[in-house]
């Protein structure tokens, strides 16, 4: 019995659809008129004589095509009532009406896909969509190959002329239409796939332009041109690093100046490339060769607190004319660095040892501790004072406020680096030793607030090391530096090192703790300065606020301890001192770390004098001023929360007599 399919051309598809109405969405039918406009091809089975010379790979393709005009059929929703429609005879058919095929689901009369059952297709399906185009290629090529007719000759002795293939799926034949379901496979594909199965076999496809040079591709003369062009740029604008990246890659980097742009220097590439013959590139493809060659030439970014010393010398730098000038200014920014490094590697060196000691240590500490109460020596503190901060803040900004002084908070930090630990003091400027928040940050108070830390929440060690930056009003200074001698004489410690860093190479974990600090802030509303230590509390584990109220003294340290100690010659230029219970009174110093150290006795009065003398004089807090009280009044409490008005801004008798039209 031979085998038949159906097949139409692309007019006869034409023709059927525009006999079907333009709703896809209802149940319609299409006439048999339409459907018998198409002329029908037969296709003879392989056992066919006359199947042997037609032309295979054109009954393939209208093959495939009648697929499609069947889906459309299937989706136009034809059905068993679609029998009475009117029929017409295909052309060149003696008969005047016939009857048209019904359609199925695969696009063929005998319902192939009717062999299976349906959780089976769809889970096929699924695997097959799941597959990478690549994996469902070198499936399909082995089942298309599976699927060839090798005979050379038909059963009549024919030789076959084109090479044909039969479509099967789990052991039983189907026809293309179904074929292409089950596979999830398009018409060109499929075609693509018998073509590449004929001639190479069931072996993976390979694109045509792998391994092919793209035609827009950069030649090597393109990329050397580029390289060379950022060379020259870079030793005639950039700012040379003596020192590699921590980290990150053996090459020094060289740093562009800020002003300067990708864009903008791909334009000065494109101005030097107009009289070349290399054909220049583009944007893209100019930033993509300078981060491949060239990764250690880098923009500089905008910085603030930068060391002034290092940008003198890298001004030297760029302007030294000649080799000699630009080795020598070379020369000395390497020296610069280095030094700059070897004191970094003492602050680093100290954090390491703390955090040793203090795992070894068996017991478990619990400020606050007596002096002296724990064989510890390596303790570790740093300390520094934030920016101020103002209140109320409001992470919605009104426009108004940018342009008045809120009222001001002043933020020291000791950073206990070994567990770690950071005590945030937050000094309202109605607190501070001056009037107005004045003297918030001088030698006063930073001995205060040290004196507070050491009996409220030091680990009561034995010896200990202090890392600071130079600032001379703060920290390096005479009363500082006395108040640790004072402390050794009174067996408060036994040993006190502290080291300052190069100036602006100060980084250290207490601002690491401040940035996490201001970052909570920014983003957080609050109107006290109780919710300002919660936002401190909630912002890092290692955060502690401590508000200074009350609870905390303020003393006249720099005349009580000008009359016992004489200032330290030469201080700015020492970056070690050292000072110890067994020498009362004497302090060894160094310029730097590898510096060869001396000893230097600051004493004014005998140690039983100082020892007898007690604590300094008590100073209150300055407190506001009645104009300052009246221009919070005035300026800053309506953008108060109403509950808080009267703590932060709050009324005074003298705004009963001035006029308050807000300033």
């Amino acid at each position: 019995m031979s085998r038949r399919q159906y097949f139409t051309t692309d007019k006869a598809l034409d023709a059927i659809l525009k006999e079907t109405d333009a709703d896809f969405f209802g149940s319609l039918s299409v006439s048999t008129a339409s459907a018998s406009a198409a002329q029908d091809f037969l296709l003879p089975d392989d056992n066919d004589d006359e199947g042997s010379g037609s032309d295979e790979e054109h009954l393939l393709g209208q093959e495939l095509d009648v697929e499609v005009a069947a889906a459309q059929f299937g989706d136009l929703g034809l059905d068993d009532a679609d029998a009475d429609a009117e029929t017409l005879s295909p052309p060149g058919s003696p008969s005047a009406a016939a009857a048209a095929p019904t359609a199925s689901a695969c696009g063929c009369s005998s319902n192939c896909l009717e062999k299976f059952r349906k959780a089976e297709i769809e889970q096929f399906q699924l695997q097959i969509s799941d597959m990478e185009r690549s994996e469902a290629d070198l499936v399909l090529t082995g089942v298309l190959d599976a699927c060839r007719f090798n005979q050379d000759f038909t059963t009549h002795n024919k030789k076959r002329k084109y090479e044909a293939f039969g479509y099967t799926f789990q052991g039983k034949k189907v026809c293309v239409g179904a074929f292409r379901q089950l596979y999830c496979v398009g018409t060109k594909r499929l075609r693509n796939l018998i073509s590449h199965v004929k001639e190479n076999g069931p072996v993976p496809r390979v694109h045509g332009n792998a391994g092919r040079k793209p035609h827009n591709a950069m030649s090597y003369e393109q990329v050397l041109h580029i390289v060379q062009f950022l060379k020259v740029f870079t030793e005639r604008f950039g700012i040379p690093h003596p020192a590699p990246l921590h980290g990150r890659s053996a090459h020094p980097p060289t740093y562009l100046p800020t002003h300067t742009t990708y864009l903008s220097i791909h334009k000065d590439y494109l101005e030097a490339s107009s009289g070349s013959t290399i054909k220049p590139v583009a944007l893209t493809a100019f930033k993509e060769v300078w981060a491949k060659c060239l990764p250690h030439i880098r923009i500089m970014t905008p910085r603030t607190d930068v060391c002034d010393t290092c940008e003198q010398m890298r001004r030297q730098w760029t302007g030294a004319v000649g080799e000699e000038a630009k080795l020598s200014a070379c020369h000395n920014m390497t020296g610069h660095v280095h030094g700059a490094q070897r004191e970094r590697d003492v602050y680093r060196n100290a954090t390491i040892a703390a955090k040793q000691e203090i795992d070894a240590y068996a017991t478990v500490i619990s400020p606050p501790c007596q002096p002296c109460q724990h064989e510890l020596y390596a303790v570790h503190y740093t300390f520094d004072f934030a920016q101020s901060v103002f209140l109320p803040q409001n992470s919605r900004q009104v426009g108004p406020i940018y342009f008045k002084t809120p009222r001001k908070v002043h933020v020291f930090g000791i950073n206990n680096e070994a567990v770690p630990r950071q005590v945030n003091y937050l000094i309202d400027e109605a607190q501070t030793i001056g009037q107005d928040g004045k003297k918030g940050h001088g030698a006063n108070t930073v001995v205060s607030l040290f004196n507070h830390y050491f009996s409220t929440f030091g680990y009561g060690e034995s010896g200990c090391m202090l890392t600071a930056d130079n600032c001379s009003g703060q920290n390096k200074n005479k009363t500082t530096m006395a108040y640790f001698a004072w402390r050794c004489i009174h067996g408060l410690h036994k040993k006190i090192q502290i080291n300052f860093m190069v100036a602006g190479h100060t980084r250290c974990l207490v601002d690491a703790c401040f940035g996490v600090l201001k970052k909570k802030y920014r983003r957080s509303n609050c109107d006290t300065i109780g919710q300002l230590a919660h936002i401190v509390n909630t912002s890092a584990d290692v955060n502690v606020a401590q508000i200074a109220d009350g609870s905390i003294s303020w003393y006249a340290w720099d005349q009580f301890l000008s009359g016992h100690f004489k200032p330290i010659p030469g201080i700015m230029k020492l970056h070690q001192l050292e000072f110890s219970a067994a020498e009362p009174g004497v302090v060894t110093v160094k310029e730097l770390s590898d510096s060869e150290s001396k000893k230097v006795s600051i004493l004014k009065s005998s140690v039983q004098q100082i020892r007898d003398a007690g604590l300094p004089e008590v100073l209150p807090p300055g407190g506001l001023s009645p104009e300052r009280q009246l221009y919070l009044y005035k300026n800053i409490r309506q953008h108060v929360s109403p509950e808080h008005q009267d703590e932060v801004c709050p009324a005074v008798e003298a705004e009963l007599h001035v006029d308050d039209t807000p300033e």
